[in-house]
């Protein structure tokens, strides 16, 4: 990537580095006991940073770094991402995507809004009344 792109060539080191450091947690796939889910948070403290960092921002605002137009497009093509992304995966029943890597704009206000917009879809097909309060 360095080779198509020699002026983003930072941000690429950036990210694949990011990549590399996390690649190594062995991340439990079924719910785990007290004492592994200790274990998971102690091996996690050494990448909370690299994990604060990369949930402020979303992947089409990370792409929009690159100053290179067919690298930015190939970063959010390689993640499989429209510009509006479904809430559901076909074949995975009452499965909803949330989250601050999967709506445009950054951080955790739109994950949060995210989620309040499938409950309100849920409500709406299971015919329940959508009800919220403000604090």
């Amino acid at each position: 990537m360095k080779e198509l792109a020699p002026g983003d060539a930072s941000l690429i080191e950036e990210f694949t580095n990011a990549i590399r450091r996390s690649s190594g947690l062995d991340m439990p796939v079924d719910n785990p006991n007290l004492l592994e889910g200790l274990e998971m948070g102690f091996k996690m403290l050494p990448l909370l940073g690299l994990f604060r960092k990369y949930t402020k921002t979303s992947v089409h605002d990370f792409a929009g770094g690159f100053s290179d137009p067919f690298l930015r497009e190939a970063f959010v093509g390689s993640f499989g991402l429209p510009r509006l992304l479904p809430k559901t995966l076909p074949g995975l029943a009452d499965f909803h995507m949330i989250g601050q890597w999967t709506t445009v704009g950054a951080g955790l206000p739109p994950a949060a809004k995210d989620g309040r917009d499938v409950v309100k879809a849920i409500c709406r097909r299971d015919r329940k009344r959508f009800v919220t309060f403000t604090p």
